[in-house]
């Protein structure tokens, strides 16, 4: 894994955050993304697994040989 260079980083991070907003399946709550040591770290809640691993799925399509760490927590409703 390759670590990502700070401009390249608020890129990556800024497109990764806009799919998230923009993917229909989820529905919004706010997520945290931070970049470290080539792993993005995915925080926050969703409302099921579904969920969590669409939120996952969205972010490979950015993919920079980045680690994706999910900790996204499934919040039942």
């Amino acid at each position: 894994m390759r670590a990502l260079q700070p401009a390249e980083t608020e890129v990556y991070l800024r497109q990764a955050e806009k799919a998230l907003r923009g993917q229909p399946h989820l529905t919004f709550r706010p997520m945290r993304l931070h970049c470290t040591e080539g792993c993005l770290h995915l925080e926050g809640q969703v409302s099921s697994f579904y969920e969590k691993q669409m939120a996952q799925e969205v972010l490979r399509q950015f993919d920079q040989g980045i680690h994706i760490d999910n900790r996204l927590d499934v919040a039942w409703a």
